[in-house]
């Protein structure tokens, strides 16, 4: 009887134990902490592990008994591990002079999701820099050279192709206590995330609810091989009201070899900017889930004020870009300018041949214009066929599917086998163009984004079948010299085969050489986007800057 007392008071003392333990994993940082750790300073928030397990998936959980302990200035340092779920839910708030800082000390963050609800003015960084005591001096991303440097980054959501459906990192709203409305994030900064492999997207949005998220600012991300999109900022799936993302700023990303669209911004409003950044897209061409989804960049405005420029787009499917203008009933607020430009980008590769398409855009629509100025197009590379037996490459460079009212000027366009001319609607329409000339165009030289001599305009993503077109379900031949890449890795086919998948299928080494880079170090190439300085493209200011 004694002994049974014994276990029994010693399990109560062990379950003691592990509660306390538990709550010590996050707490806020002492003098101690300060002492051991040289960038927190006492009082900054301590995740020094997971505090959550499911199925033995090891899990951060900030919930609700932290939202009033999340206070403007606030800094939270995430312990460097590997985690497989990070979930802040917090409806608090830091202020536009003090955000709440998120980011990784004593090594790299590394999760497969990392899920941001209803936090208001933070930052989200893996940068190290020593000033800001933010980060960790060993993952410093870019900043000691864009080559080769994947896995760099202090914060890496890696999926590891473990699915192809769940989100990457995920912004969007949480509901408010007691009450049946929700906080959507808004006023926030994410830098030097790397994020990819596998996994579906990159997404900021919230389903069906009314909100204005503003003051938004992505930049010095890496984005790759991903699933679908690489970003996907609002919503385009469910019909009904939908949120606003207003001053908007998306500048210096690299975000390559995505399955769809590289960059989908729709709801978005003035005054927003996206520039200088490289989008190579539309990889899964032959095996989206629909038609009308592998752009390298699918833009929709619900105000003038947006500016979409200095960007370098390389690959789509249909189109290299499209742009949208679609109203939100609830929302009226157009802004100072009634301008949206499309100006100075690089649009290289499509595989319809068509250069952007333009619709629906209402005619007069708020008074709006759209510009698309002194762009540069070379939409050569013509492979649609491959997928719909019966088409024939696009016979003008920009298509207009709704009547609109804006200009077409100053941009130089490759005039390849088969295109008619520039521009052309079926609709009536208050579009001007003027001095958009046929033109050799310089090929763009990047610093490395080296393919072993293939070039990138051939870069897709393996498939068995065809997943969308007439011929659906139809396997996909592949033939000597095609290139793919799969799961992170590129391919070169050496024997012609069908439905033989690259590192997973028996006899895969018969058919597919695995391409190298880095003098054999590396799987991975090596991603340096910049435009060499001797390069037209670079005096143009296009591109990561």
């Amino acid at each position: 009887m004694r002994k049974k007392r014994l276990l029994i008071f010693l399990s109560a003392i062990c379950t003691i134990l592990n509660v306390f333990s538990q709550e010590n994993i996050i707490r806020f940082a002492t003098q101690d902490d300060k002492n051991k750790i040289p960038q927190v300073n006492k009082g900054d928030l301590l995740i020094t592990g997971a505090n959550r397990s499911k199925n033995n998936k090891k899990i951060i959980l900030l919930g609700d008994d932290f939202e009033s302990k999340l206070t403007p200035g606030l800094k939270i340092f995430i312990k460097g591990g590997e985690y497989d779920e990070i979930w802040i839910e917090c409806n608090a708030s830091g202020t536009k002079n003090k955000p709440i800082i998120i980011t990784n000390y004593d090594g790299q963050v590394k999760t497969r999701h990392l899920k941001i609800a209803g936090l208001r003015h933070f930052k989200l960084t893996g940068k190290y820099d020593p000033k800001a005591k933010n980060g960790n001096i060993s993952y410093r991303g870019h900043d000691l050279g864009y080559a080769y440097s994947q896995g760099k980054y202090g914060i890496f959501i890696d999926n590891k192709w473990l699915n192809t459906s769940k989100f990457l990192l995920e912004i969007t709203s949480k509901k408010i206590k007691g009450t049946e409305s929700r906080q959507m994030s808004s006023d926030f900064e994410l830098e030097y995330i790397e994020s990819g492999n596998g996994g579906y997207s990159n997404i900021i949005k919230a389903n069906n609810e009314q909100y204005i998220s503003e003051n938004i600012k992505i930049h010095d991300c890496y984005i790759h091989d991903t699933n679908g999109e690489g970003i996907y900022m609002g919503n385009t799936s469910i019909k009904g009201e939908q949120g606003i993302f207003k001053n908007v700023e998306i500048y210096n990303n690299r975000i390559l070899r995505t399955g769809l669209d590289a960059l989908q911004v729709v709801q978005t409003a003035g005054e927003s900017k996206i520039h200088n950044n490289v989008l190579d897209g539309g990889m899964k061409w032959r095996s989206s889930f629909m038609d009308n989804q592998d752009f390298g960049a699918s833009l929709s405005f619900v105000s003038g004020g947006v500016e979409f420029y200095n960007n370098i787009i390389i690959n789509g499917g249909n189109a290299l870009f499209q742009v949208f203008l679609e109203k939100e009933n609830w929302y009226n607020h157009p802004g100072n300018s009634k301008e949206i430009s499309v100006e100075n980008n690089l649009f290289l590769y499509s595989r319809s041949g068509l250069g952007a398409y333009i619709g629906p855009y209402k005619a007069n629509f708020e008074g709006l214009t759209l510009s698309i100025s002194k762009n540069d197009f070379v939409a050569t590379g013509f492979q649609y066929n491959k997928l719909h037996e019966d088409k024939d490459e696009a016979r003008f460079m920009i298509i207009g599917g709704y009547a609109g009212q804006g200009t077409l000027k100053y941009n130089r366009w490759v005039k390849g086998k088969s295109k008619k001319d520039f521009f052309s609607t079926n609709f009536e329409s208050a579009y001007s163009t003027e001095q958009n000339e046929t033109s050799m165009i310089e090929q763009v030289v990047f610093e490395n984004y080296s393919t072993n001599g293939y070039g990138f305009n051939f870069f897709e993503f393996w498939t068995d079948k065809l997943n969308i077109g007439k011929n659906k379900g139809k396997a996909v031949s592949y033939g000597p010299d095609d290139v793919v890449s799969w799961k992170s890795k590129i391919y070169l086919c050496i024997k012609s085969n069908s439905q033989v998948e690259p590192g997973i299928h028996s006899d895969w080494e018969k058919y597919w050489r695995l391409l190298k880079f880095n003098n054999g170090k590396s799987f991975y190439p090596a991603d340096d986007v910049r435009v060499k300085k001797e390069n037209l493209h670079f005096n143009l200011k296009r591109g990561i800057n």
